[in-house]
């Protein structure tokens, strides 16, 4: 193999063909501390843009707590599982949503490459 030839494969296994590396998993530990720092910031009353500011933004997703709903209390499930590049957390949730006491079952998901996002897995 000519040493041009060799430099031009090289190349190409290095920059890759075109597609962009797989995502970061999302790590654990950071996960469920962005998650537990949201709820109870949702709990405390904040709004989820209180979030977005800050050394280590969260953009946290919650069409509940958009609408006004409130999170009176939660209790998470000490395992998460692997969900692509974001960890799922389950748990148990009491809201008041428009005056009533509701309680859930719900997942979120959080994604730890920055910026940090949790969303609500749909339900």
């Amino acid at each position: 193999m000519k040493a041009s030839n060799w430099f031009a494969f090289v190349a190409v296994v290095f920059v890759g063909c075109g597609g962009s590396a797989p995502p970061t998993p999302a790590n654990a530990e950071v996960g469920r501390a962005a998650l537990i720092r949201g709820l109870d910031a949702w709990k405390a009353g904040e709004r989820p843009d209180a979030l977005k500011s800050g050394a280590d933004p969260i953009y946290f997703m919650d069409f509940e707590w958009d609408r006004g709903a409130k999170l009176l209390d939660y209790s998470l499930e000490s395992s998460d599982v692997s969900y692509g590049a974001e960890r799922r957390y389950n748990g148990s949730f009491t809201l008041n949503v428009k005056g009533k006491n509701v309680s859930k079952r719900l997942a979120y998901l959080v994604g730890t490459n920055k910026p940090i996002s949790v969303r609500r897995e749909e339900e």
